[in-house]
């Protein structure tokens, strides 16, 4: 029994002596095929034996920094929502002020209208090229217009006495001096004739008015 235990003890006594000695030599390195891939460095290999042989993955802190960056994206995104909807209101305020101003306008024009028609005054309004602007209801009367005269010439709107109303016309805007006349209308009737220069937004306009001799 001593002879079989002596040979076998020098046996047990080389493996483990061939077994730390193959563990001083050991490169992890080397060995592992996931340091050698580039995947793993030797304080990695460490982490993985320690962990059971589970990889771990570094990965984790650059995803980290991808999810922090989608969330200031996210965050400038819905600042900028907030100054669109802001501007948005402001916008609609100002909008809001735009359409009450205009129908403040058509009431006033609607006002103006009716009371140029409720005279009984013909009113002609021309520009610096004798061009028809506006009239009312008594002029149209006096002068046989229409509201296809609005735009053109006053000689070719005022039937048979157009070039002398251009004359008229002329000689005033030359001079700023107003004149009065006395012609008989379309219709025949007898007319006095007031023209006067004036200005609108800074460009020359006339103002021919027309009443009824007695």
């Amino acid at each position: 029994m001593s002879s079989v235990q002596e040979r076998e003890q020098p046996s047990d006594a080389a493996s483990e002596s061939g077994f730390f000695e193959k563990g001083r030599d050991f490169n992890p390195e080397c060995a592992s095929p996931l340091a050698g891939a580039g995947i793993l460095d030797a304080s990695s290999l460490d982490a993985v034996i320690l962990n059971g042989g589970t990889p771990v993955r570094p990965a984790i802190a650059r995803d980290t920094q991808g999810d922090d960056n989608v969330l200031l994206a996210f965050g400038e995104v819905r600042s900028l929502n907030a100054e669109l909807q802001r501007a948005n209101d402001a916008l609609h305020v100002v909008n809001e002020a735009l359409r009450g101003k205009v129908d403040q306008l058509r009431t006033t024009t609607l006002d103006l209208e009716h009371m140029l028609d409720g005279v009984e005054l013909g009113v002609l309004l021309l520009d610096e090229e004798l061009a028809v602007r506006h009239f009312n209801d008594m002029a149209a009367h006096f002068l046989g217009l229409n509201a296809h005269d609005v735009g053109g010439s006053i000689s070719a709107s005022c039937r048979g006495f157009g070039p002398r109303l251009v004359e008229w016309c002329r000689d005033v805007l030359r001079s700023g001096r107003r004149i009065r006349r006395t012609f008989q209308s379309a219709i025949g009737e007898p007319l006095t004739l007031h023209v006067r220069r004036t200005r609108v937004d800074g460009e020359p306009r006339l103002i021919l008015v027309f009443t009824e001799n007695a």
